[in-house]
């Protein structure tokens, strides 16, 4: 659990103690697949770039550019300017 402090931490996500405990038993779900895939002993076999396990989640769409008329508001919003940009805090400071 010391662990999921500091990664939500490092993420910046502040969550309730129920999203923290369901977000607990997720990652442990996670760790446990992970434990279950170093238990096989060749996988040379297998395509990377044929594992496709939602189809319908890679139907790809044409960029288009969406102009955003609220410019200044967000700019107004923002904690930092340095000069035309914007400026957001460190992700992780040395």
């Amino acid at each position: 659990m010391k662990n999921l402090k500091n990664l939500l931490k490092l993420a910046s996500l502040k969550v309730s103690e129920e999203e923290e405990e369901e977000l607990a038993q997720e990652v442990f779900m996670v760790i446990k697949y992970f434990d279950e895939l170093k238990e096989v002993e060749d996988s040379s076999f297998i395509n990377p770039a044929s594992l496709n396990f939602h189809p319908q989640e890679l139907i790809l769409r044409e960029d288009q550019e969406v102009p955003f008329a609220e410019r200044g508001e967000i700019i107004k919003n923002f904690p930092e300017l340095e000069g035309e940009y914007l400026k957001s805090p460190p992700i992780k400071s040395e």
